[in-house]
């Protein structure tokens, strides 16, 4: 096995501490219990576990609100507990990534604390504030529908602030260099404690501009480079970040948004009634009710569906780094595809001949596998 790539050949297990094994009788797995599970998870062939948020929380979104990111939460157990887990994983050959949660904190951080409370504290700059409410405030919402807006008001800061997920997560300013500087910061404190690699989360939104005037944010993938280089020099070579497999896609994810905000301009209320849009998807009504997600891993598992029930959805061009298809024309693909038509039972790698469309692939794909579009 090739060191430096030791998580492509990883098996990876994903834990939520607090669903696990429970020691002290409260109800909620810990860290402890979690150690003395290893030999368990040892036998299955694990070689990686990889942990949710464990970090202070107050958990208004499954641990995703950090409070504090030098810390374990106290239902989970102590700093103790983990480095304690952590030498008893390396022990039996088991690697540990954690989720890195750097795009926004909880409003109960003591940064923002800080930031609402004194417009001279460094903290203030570190998050996206606007005077008075933006004109895109109601786009870009991760979760459409239970997200009403993309900026809220706080009375204490007198300023509307950015957050692209929930109200109590605001955004940081992931471009301002001292953020970074915290975030390479974070990253070397949990390398200390046994740390092996991250699981960056929704990195599309951290490496991007953020701020009431942007409206086409540029991407800093550079930003990317450097976390790599830092864990590969702090990791003492042998660390990987633990989704850089999905870091490289963030191009796809950025394009991908763009594609739906097109869509959703020109798209009649009959395409929509079959296509559902959301932020980072699309997803087709089958004629029975069913729907299927298209994203660009799915496409296969798409046509099977569709074929199932006697129709082609058709292709949508993959949007990779590898296929130079415009937004408008993957637009004009999904609008042009007549979801109603029936079609012979075949298998197909091409679309049907009188609406010729580009080369086959996915279009979308969510932040976080099988997380909530993280």
């Amino acid at each position: 096995m090739i060191n430096d790539l030791w998580y492509k050949n990883a098996v990876i297990y994903c834990v939520a501490v607090g669903t696990y094994m429970d020691t002290n009788g409260d109800g909620i797995g810990d860290f402890q219990g979690l150690m003395r599970r290893l030999d368990y998870i040892s036998g299955l062939g694990v070689t990686t576990l990889w942990l949710m948020p464990f970090q202070p929380t107050p958990f208004k979104d499954d641990g995703y609100d950090v409070a504090d990111y030098y810390g374990v939460d106290p239902r989970y157990g102590t700093l103790g507990d983990f480095v304690e887990f952590t030498h008893a994983a390396k022990q039996r050959g088991i690697r540990v990534i954690i989720d890195l949660v750097v795009n926004h904190t909880s409003n109960e951080h003591p940064w923002f604390k800080s930031a609402r409370s004194d417009p001279g504290s460094k903290y203030r700059d570190w998050y996206v504030w606007s005077k008075k409410k933006p004109a895109g405030a109601d786009q870009g919402m991760v979760f459409p529908g239970v997200q009403k807006s993309t900026w809220s008001y706080d009375r204490e800061a007198g300023a509307w602030y950015f957050h692209r997920f929930y109200e109590f997560q605001p955004d940081l300013d992931t471009q301002h260099p001292e953020v970074q500087a915290e975030i390479l910061k974070i990253m070397g404190f949990w390398i200390e404690l046994g740390v092996a690699g991250f699981r960056m989360d929704a990195v599309p939104f951290v490496i991007a501009e953020k701020g009431p005037d942007v409206k086409n944010p540029r991407e800093n993938y550079g930003m990317l480079r450097g976390f790599r280089e830092f864990l590969q020099w702090r990791g003492g070579g042998g660390g990987g970040l633990g989704a850089a497999g999905r870091l490289g896609r963030a191009m796809e994810e950025n394009k991908a948004r763009r594609v739906v905000d097109a869509l959703r301009e020109r798209g009649t209320d009959a395409d929509l009634a079959r296509v559902g849009v959301y932020q980072f998807g699309v997803t087709v009504r089958l004629p029975d009710g069913r729907e299927a997600e298209w994203d660009s891993d799915g496409t296969a598992a798409l046509e099977a569906q569709v074929m199932r029930n006697g129709m082609l959805v058709g292709y949508v061009p993959s949007i990779d780094g590898s296929d130079e298809y415009s937004e408008e024309q993957i637009v004009d693909t999904i609008l042009r595809t007549d979801y109603d038509k029936p079609v012979a039972r075949q298998r197909t790698s091409t679309p049907a001949p009188e609406a010729p469309l580009p080369p086959r692939g996915g279009l979308f794909r969510r932040f976080m596998d099988g997380f909530r579009y993280r």
